[in-house]
């Protein structure tokens, strides 16, 4: 047998976590298993807040509440950008001085059709 080749402690979290993603988006894919996946992270939710490992907002002190907040915010802003990356390529098009001679050749009419009207 060959000698096993050691394999740094990077490329093995690379691997874990390409196996996990392949093993996710096999259950997503499963109407089913998708459904029975989401209710039991909801029991496991549920059942951390009952046991109080989870923090409440209403439980929290005014600087918990705070910091807590503005993670959210820093989230959902990471959130938003990322789900909409073509509407800030838009904009980055645009933003561009030498970019406003730009035309959109769905936007220019064909001569055949200037010369009906």
């Amino acid at each position: 047998m060959a000698p096993r080749r050691k394999v740094s402690l990077e490329e093995r979290k690379l691997q874990k976590r390409l196996a996990e993603k392949r093993r996710y988006e096999r259950l997503m894919n499963d109407p089913d298993k998708a459904l029975e996946m989401k209710m039991k992270n909801q029991e496991k939710k549920k059942k951390q807040k009952q046991e109080g490992k989870i923090k409440l907002i209403s439980d929290m002190t005014e600087r918990e509440k705070r910091s807590q907040r503005k993670r959210w915010r820093t989230s959902a802003k990471k959130s938003r950008t990322k789900k909409k990356p073509s509407q800030h390529r838009e904009e980055e098009k645009f933003s561009n001085p030498m970019d406003l001679n730009y035309c959109d050749p769905s936007e220019v009419a064909e001569p055949s059709t200037q010369a009906a009207l």
